[in-house]
């Protein structure tokens, strides 16, 4: 009822509830500090820049492998 509600799919609720109950329930300021301790440990994508592709292109003219440039 709450999914129709609110206009989600009801395995949206399911997971919602099942993620973030704690022993007394699901709390929603609970259920926002968990997501935000999620959020800010999750892992974020690197994005190249110049200095990046010039550093990754001196390494191969230096005739490194791939593997070593990457580390």
């Amino acid at each position: 009822m709450i999914a129709d509600v609110i206009g989600v799919n009801q395995s949206a609720i399911s997971r919602e509830l099942k993620r973030n109950s704690g022993k007394r329930g699901y709390r929603f300021k609970q259920a926002q500090a968990l997501r935000d301790k999620r959020y800010l440990s999750s892992t974020k994508a690197v994005k190249m820049t110049g200095s990046h592709i010039l550093l990754i292109n001196k390494k191969l003219e230096m005739r490194w492998n791939p593997e070593q440039v990457s580390g």
